[in-house]
């Protein structure tokens, strides 16, 4: 993982929103490949292992029945890495986009395709880490990184609920969310378009109102 990211990860234990201390043993120019994250509140250790970030618990199956949306992740065909990209608005090579489910296979040829760098949640198989691309393997309760970490996600309905529902929160304000046509919006996001495939969505734009005085005010981003 890239240091800049893990500097990124946040505790998704159930207590206040809490930064991970990272320990280092061993890196790589920018990239972190052995050592542990540890959050000094509920002191769980996730190690790092040939860079990539592995929590103990098997990953949970997705929040759906028989016969229902996961299946539909199963059987689709695998994501259009030429469709995705502009889908997410990939224009120049700066961040960080999440994938999720089928969406992983696509973290290599994107990263190289775009410059952008890649974490992949809920991959299987998780790809080799390198300097744009690494997993965060296991079960995590939330997405272990901080506010506003991505520019952007791809993700299908193999997500577990709790992941979907905290989605919005680790994306950039105007960041966009492309999902497999099945997976249900969280709130937080503004659907621009789908089809029978896909949808984007954009997240929600927040922030506060700062009075300037003379009645002007100006939007600041939260």
């Amino acid at each position: 993982m890239r240091l800049d990211l893990a500097e990124r990860l946040r505790c998704p234990g159930a207590h206040a929103p809490t930064p991970l201390i990272v320990l280092a043993r061993e890196t790589r120019d920018r990239e972190l490949r052995a050592g542990f994250a540890g959050c000094p509140v509920c002191h769980m250790e996730v190690p790092f292992v040939e860079g990539q970030l592995r929590f103990t618990a098997s990953p949970p199956a997705a929040d759906v029945g028989e016969g229902s949306a996961g299946d539909a992740a199963t059987t689709a065909p695998l994501p259009d890495l030429e469709r995705v990209i502009p889908l997410l608005g990939l224009g120049d090579p700066s961040g960080t986009v999440l994938l999720a489910g089928r969406y992983a296979a696509l973290a290599a040829p994107l990263a190289a395709a775009t410059g952008v760098s890649a974490i992949v949640l809920h991959g299987d198989p998780a790809p080799p880490a390198d300097d744009l691309v690494c997993a965060v393997l296991g079960a995590p309760a939330t997405i272990p990184f901080t506010d506003g970490t991505f520019r952007g996600a791809a993700i299908d309905a193999s997500l577990p609920s709790a992941l979907l529902a905290d989605l919005p929160r680790v994306i950039v304000n105007g960041g966009r969310v492309v999902a497999a046509a099945s997976v249900v919006a969280p709130p937080g996001l503004d659907e621009l378009a789908r089809d029978d495939r896909e949808w984007v969505a954009a997240r929600e734009v927040t922030g506060a109102i700062v009075e300037l005085g003379r009645g002007r005010r100006l939007d600041v981003e939260g």
